[in-house]
């Protein structure tokens, strides 16, 4: 999450899609920045419709600088939802390998426990989609970060990481901003995801998994 009530805009951001890379973009004009804090409205990847209600609980008690969230630019971006799985789990195994190398000295955080248990259980790709991508789960969907409850649009504009540098610089116009530098962070490395998903269940079970990201995003395998 990014906000400026100076720029009046608000960015969401949605896990691996380029998030990093567009939250460090807007650093130098953001009044407000995230953290890993879950329960509050500066946690990095927090919905639309859970930071609309902290825009009207602060409007409605007169805090000036919490304007009505209708005039503030509002925008994310979105990744192909085969893409995004496979970018997760290279990132996922990455800072598993980063976590054994440190004595946390501490009782590890969620993110932590479900990365090593990942790890452990997940030798490969395909043991990660067989055990985490099950149909019927409908977590960790990119419209939850999009749409209200009632199925709702509740942004501006939503781009693309598969077009980064026109959306965002779009955005930025949009904003006011300068024309922004697109400089890649936190970047997963990993083969093309097309080769990857290399038989035919693989690409069934992410396409049955986010069946809604892919018709809202209009997303297909391949492109």
């Amino acid at each position: 999450m990014r906000l400026s009530h100076q720029h009046k805009f608000v960015y969401i951001s949605i896990h691996k899609t380029a998030s990093e890379t567009v939250r460090s973009m807007l650093d130098p004009y953001s009044d407000m920045q995230s953290c890993g804090d879950k329960q509050t409205i500066c946690y990095h990847h927090i919905p639309a419709k859970k930071m609309k209600y902290y825009f009207d609980e602060r409007y409605n008690k007169a805090e000036k600088e919490w304007a009505d969230w209708n005039k503030f630019f509002k925008f994310t971006t979105v990744r192909n939802p085969w893409d995004r799985k496979l970018s997760t789990f290279s990132y996922l195994k990455r800072k598993a390998n980063e976590f054994k190398k440190v004595d946390m000295g501490y009782d590890p955080t969620w993110f932590v426990e479900k990365t090593l248990r990942i790890d452990e259980e997940c030798d490969n790709f395909k043991d990660y989609l067989k055990k985490y991508c099950k149909p019927n789960k409908k977590r960790n969907r990119q419209i939850d970060w999009v749409l209200d409850n009632d199925g709702n649009n509740m942004l501006d504009f939503v781009g693309k990481v598969e077009n980064l540098e026109h959306d965002i610089k779009y955005a930025f116009k949009q904003i006011g901003l300068p024309e922004p530098t697109i400089v890649h962070k936190n970047k997963s490395e990993h083969r093309p995801y097309t080769e990857t998903y290399d038989e035919q269940w693989m690409i069934d079970a992410v396409a049955e998994r986010y069946t809604d990201d892919i018709k809202h995003f209009d997303y297909e395998f391949g492109n």
